[in-house]
């Protein structure tokens, strides 16, 4: 069992800093060859990643590294003097938002130095899993669809994506299921590619505009570049029964609701991943983990022992 317990790193980015909790199974750092990186949601609970967890039998050969960043909203103290980078409260940061304390740098270039920081770090480095948990599950959702530097480094090191449950997704095109499907998918249901269609009006206001979808995405890149690149990547979805709930006020406007599902986050990924699945044949690559009586919870999801063997392994 391994139990553990990060240390605080100041991550230079620009000019700045960003504070990152980090842990790694062994302090050579040419040993590590796997890294899980955490992305939090609106409630910032950067500690949660760090639960006990079994070492995988079958990979006895992998060592590991855990980094959880903290994308803060208000200043915090660093003993070097420098720069600590902050966002807006609420989840601006999961949406390539600039910082308010360098409007120059937004939130997916801080991840891009991240992962180059720990390509550099670690050089026997071979895999790493971007998992987010409500908004770091939109956050990791558009940050693939958008990075290129992510897209460059997937190609000598494995990447998987791994969300958690979240109140909204990035659509790839203009269809959608119907807001009033009954019953309500869960994650046995298999929707067909039939019933996914462009709203017929009244249709919500900008429901297919950044970040429900690729309309005026942040970006030079068409959308047929956009959903290549997301496509691409091995994904996992990890279903939470139990997570009922509609998500923060701030993701709950018509936009989002037009997404199909209702009210309910787990109802949301349900039909998210049959979207994956039926309208663009995401078949291969694209796992999932279903766990109960964790409810929005990230800490209680990531001590589960089937979302253990997902997010804290190489395979």
């Amino acid at each position: 069992m391994l139990n553990p317990t990060p240390s605080l790193l100041h991550v230079p980015v620009a000019n700045a800093v960003l504070p990152v909790h980090s842990w790694q199974q062994t302090p050579d750092a040419t040993l590590i060859t796997h890294l899980s990186l955490f992305i939090h949601g609106v409630k910032r609970k950067i500690m949660d990643p760090f639960v006990p967890f079994e070492e995988q039998e079958n990979q006895p050969q992998a060592m590991i590294a855990i980094w959880s960043p903290l994308f803060p909203h208000e200043p915090i103290p660093d003993s070097t003097n420098a720069t600590v980078l902050t966002w807006k409260r609420g989840a601006s940061y999961a949406q390539d938002a600039a910082a308010t304390t360098s409007p120059t740098t937004t939130s997916f270039h801080v991840l891009d130095t991240l992962i180059d920081t720990a390509v550099a770090g670690f050089p026997s480095l071979n895999s790493i899993h971007l998992i987010g948990f409500s908004a770091g599950a939109q956050f990791v959702n558009r940050y693939a669809a958008l990075s290129t530097r992510l897209e460059t480094v997937a190609r000598s090191v494995r990447v998987k994506l791994v969300f958690g449950t979240s109140s909204s997704w990035l659509y790839l095109d203009s269809r959608r299921i119907s807001q009033n499907i009954e019953p309500l998918p869960t994650h046995e249901t298999h929707i067909p590619q039939s019933a996914f269609q462009l709203p017929t009006t009244p249709t919500p206001h900008k429901f297919n505009a950044w970040k429900y979808g690729l309309d005026k995405a942040p970006t030079t890149d068409t959308a047929e570049m956009l959903t290549s690149r997301f496509l691409a990547y091995r994904m996992a979805f990890i279903y939470v029964v139990d997570d009922d709930q509609p998500g923060e006020s701030l993701d709950v406007s018509d936009a989002c609701l037009v997404q199909g599902g209702g009210m309910s986050r787990y109802a949301r990924m349900c039909v998210y991943v049959q979207y994956l699945r039926s309208c663009w044949d995401k078949l291969d690559g694209l796992e999932t983990v279903v766990v109960d009586g964790c409810g929005h919870d990230a800490r209680k999801v990531y001590s589960k022992e089937a979302v253990q063997r997902l997010v804290y392994s190489a395979e």
